[in-house]
């Protein structure tokens, strides 16, 4: 099971078998692809599909979905 999320979670379980196989990278691609997919038209840059990305983390990790607390947007640029 990879780290950050709960063993036995049902994001862990739709996946099945699946989930230990797919990347953190396509996790990663697929999250920002369907944030700006979210966020409609207002989504011209990738800047608002990170900031709805950023708060849908920060409702996760509050609901105990998810420890790890997001990055303070002022700290987030995107950038390795």
């Amino acid at each position: 099971m990879p780290h950050g999320l709960k063993i036995g979670n049902d994001y862990a379980r739709c996946f099945g078998r699946m989930y230990d196989k797919i990347p953190k990278s396509v996790f990663a691609a697929v999250a920002i692809s369907y944030a700006s997919w979210a966020c409609g038209e207002e989504a011209q840059t990738f800047d608002v599909s990170v900031e709805r990305f950023l708060a849908e983390w920060k409702i996760l990790q509050e609901n105990g979905i998810i420890p790890q607390k997001p990055p303070a947007k002022d700290k987030f640029n995107g950038s390795r």
